[in-house]
């Protein structure tokens, strides 16, 4: 269990830096030691006032929340932020996630007061699992020995997914009632139920065994702390993963009649569709929000699933102008008749 206060008071400390507290107060236009107070926890510093702090130092607190979570909106805003983490959650839901009264949570969400810096970054890490990828991109991780290991530990998950893109279908296999009820770990099954090869299966395994992702638990295989977030990587690796995925959906097309497998065995659950359209810009900006909103409900819907897991599932969505494609051109070529 995390303790968020402590992760505070670490953050205001490596954002002071070699300032004193009474420096740091009268940098941020105080004539008194506001800042000793906050970090000393005197009194309590709210989460907007904290991100008027970042802004002050000149630290690019909009685009981080964009990078790491696809938020567009004021980071100020804890409404927005509740929109945007919590889609799906009741207000009372909400409040018993953060061991508040329900009501406070409604004055928050009407942004009728601020709720504490402790209180956002507790909901970053329940809700997103990427607190620690977050604190990182606003100081040195170094100087918040709370949130390191967890940093490392992240980190090096991340960078398994990026050499095996195709691990986070692994990671799932081990969640699979079918797999609960091997008598033993079995590479052989896992490949067949993935569509990896055996050899590529075990050294997965061994990586990401070896991160501290997943672990062996008598005869099988355990997921530590589920998922791990991959926003924030270079956008360079985490394309890694997104061609992976991709390109696996066109190849439900490449059996022998083009046309995507339909399982005879169970209700099929596979979806597809698409259009192209000239739009407006506003009409776009709207359709890029839907989707984002649709992204969010789908994990809130993986978050809260209870129930036994029966397959794994990719969820894979693009939307792009067609002057986003630069490196081929339809030349006809195999439609001419």
């Amino acid at each position: 269990m995390l303790d968020y206060s402590l992760v505070k008071k670490e953050l205001l400390v490596a954002l002071r830096g070699e300032q004193s507290q009474l420096a740091m107060s009268r940098h941020l236009g105080f004539t008194f030691n506001q800042w000793h107070k906050w970090e000393t926890e005197q009194k309590w510093l709210r989460w907007d006032e904290f991100v008027d702090i970042l802004i002050q130092l000149k630290i690019p607190v909009k685009n981080i929340f964009t990078t790491l979570f696809n938020f567009a909106e004021d980071p100020r805003n804890f409404q927005a932020i509740l929109r945007n983490l919590c889609v799906g959650l009741s207000t009372e839901k909400i409040a018993e996630t953060l061991e508040q009264n329900e009501d406070t949570i409604k004055r928050w969400a009407k942004n009728d007061i601020s709720p504490s810096v402790e209180t956002v970054l507790c909901l970053i890490q329940v809700r997103q699992n990427n607190l620690a990828e977050l604190i990182a991109k606003l100081v040195s991780i170094d100087n918040v020995p709370a949130l390191k290991t967890l940093f490392q530990s992240q980190k090096a998950h991340k960078n398994v997914e990026v050499q095996y893109p195709f691990s986070p279908a692994i990671e799932a296999c081990f969640c699979l009632e079918a797999y609960k009820q091997l008598p033993i770990h079995s590479d052989q099954w896992v490949a067949e139920r993935t569509l990896i090869s055996v050899p590529l299966v075990r050294a997965a395994i061994n990586k990401l065994e070896n991160a501290g992702t997943i672990r062996k638990l008598g005869n099988h295989y355990e997921l530590v702390d589920g998922w791990v977030q991959l926003n924030g990587l270079p956008l360079k690796e985490a394309v890694k993963v997104d061609h992976y995925w991709t390109k696996r959906a066109l190849d439900r097309y490449s059996g022998p009649d083009q046309i995507p497998y339909l399982p005879e065995d169970r209700a099929n659950t596979n979806v597809r569709s698409f259009r192209v359209a000239s739009v407006s810009t506003e009409a776009a900006f709207q359709i890029q929000e839907r989707l984002r909103q649709a992204s969010q409900d789908v994990l809130a819907i993986i978050n809260n699933d209870q129930g036994k897991k029966t397959e794994i599932k990719v969820y894979v969505s693009h939307c792009f102008d067609v002057k986003d494609i630069h490196w081929k051109v339809t030349d006809g070529t195999n439609y001419a008749e």
